[in-house]
């Protein structure tokens, strides 16, 4: 619950997307994104090697999602995303990324350095409307908005 509301703390504290085109809005909603991510990584480092792993993977998993769910339901605020907004929101939005490798265990050293990766979609319910939203941000920026709303629709349906 502590990391939960440290994590929602986080994203809250970027205060929204709106007028990331903004370089100096960018860089501080970015230095947000990237301590949550630092965050997640944290616990990640210090839970993986103690906690069995499937209690592991759900418990991440809540946190990621939780942090996600809030980061979209932010985006979700805006009124429109135009040429260079839309730029900067897919490379906030891709920072979050980077939570991917939480669920990733790594074994050997070298040439038998061997990289397991769980299936984040299993434990992160908004993982797929992030990566739908991602998408459309790449190939339509204009319908990105659509997208983003009826994942958390289809979320709050699915709870």
């Amino acid at each position: 619950r502590k990391q939960r509301d440290e994590l929602i703390g986080i994203v809250r504290g970027c205060g929204g997307f709106e007028g990331v085109a903004k370089d100096e809005r960018c860089e501080f909603v970015e230095s947000g994104l990237k301590r949550a991510v630092w965050t997640l990584s944290g616990l990640a480092k210090v839970w993986k090697p103690i906690m069995p792993t499937q209690t592991y993977l759900r418990t991440i998993g809540i946190l990621v999602d939780t942090t996600l769910t809030d980061v979209l339901k932010e985006v979700a605020k805006l009124t429109a995303v135009k040429g260079d907004e839309a730029h900067q929101l897919r490379y906030l939005l891709g920072v979050l990324g980077k939570v991917e490798g939480c669920f990733e265990k790594v074994s050997g050293v070298g040439k038998k350095k061997v990289v397991e990766k769980a299936p984040v979609y299993l434990y992160v319910k908004s993982w797929e409307a992030y990566v739908k939203g991602m998408e459309c941000l790449e190939k339509r920026p204009a319908d990105f908005l659509k997208e983003v709303n009826n994942s958390l629709q289809e979320l709050e349906k699915k709870e």
